[in-house]
């Protein structure tokens, strides 16, 4: 086998592994809930799960005018003054969910594979500090300017591992799921990356 036919194998595969390593991670391990204090100065995962709005603008107004349909949600994360993590869109939807691994085609095709796990998770990587929270911006994906749905901080010393649910954390949000890993839990493989 030459060596373009061992690469266009190998490189998809890897993207697979990655992928479902990603969403193992992740996911861990549903059937025991652990509610552990995260620590300060330490590195997490913070990865955004779902989202719950209200089934109407806080003014009463529908969310799209144009097909009377749900919005179509996005979520960005900003800590220490920087955008840190930009979630895909979920159309039409006033309970979205996100995975813990998204793998984009597209992008794969256009910019290559992914180096390292990081390119597949789903979240950002922070250090928490008291003095630092995590602000969570809620926009809703609009064909000319996008609106803001919410913005809202937390406190990154009041996180636990694992699912951390806010609820009523602005108007027009019933509620968020955050999935909250310590970066530590990365399998070694996973923590050097791949192709580094």
């Amino acid at each position: 086998m030459d060596l373009k036919k061992s690469l266009s194998f190998l490189v998809p595969t890897l993207i697979v592994g990655l992928t479902v390593g990603g969403f193992i991670f992740f996911r861990g391990d549903r059937s025991v809930p652990v509610k552990k204090t995260i620590e300060e100065n330490k590195d997490f995962y913070v990865g955004i799960q779902l989202i719950e709005v209200t089934p109407k603008k806080a003014d009463g107004s529908v969310w799209d005018r144009i097909n009377d349909s749900g919005p179509d949600l996005y979520v960005q994360f900003n800590w220490q003054g920087q955008r840190i993590f930009q979630s895909s869109v979920k159309e039409d939807s006033l309970i979205a969910h996100w995975s813990e691994a998204e793998f984009d085609l597209r992008d794969y095709a256009l910019k290559g594979a992914p180096t390292s796990i990081d390119d597949v998770i789903a979240g950002a990587r922070i250090q928490v500090r008291k003095d630092a929270p995590l602000t969570i911006t809620i926009f809703e994906d609009d064909l000319m300017f996008d609106d803001k749905v919410a913005s809202f901080e937390v406190d990154l010393t009041s996180l636990t591992e694992g699912t951390h649910v806010i609820e009523n954390p602005a108007p027009q949000v019933r509620r968020v799921e955050l999935r909250v890993l310590p970066f530590s839990a990365l399998p070694s493989l996973f923590n050097a990356g791949v192709g580094s």
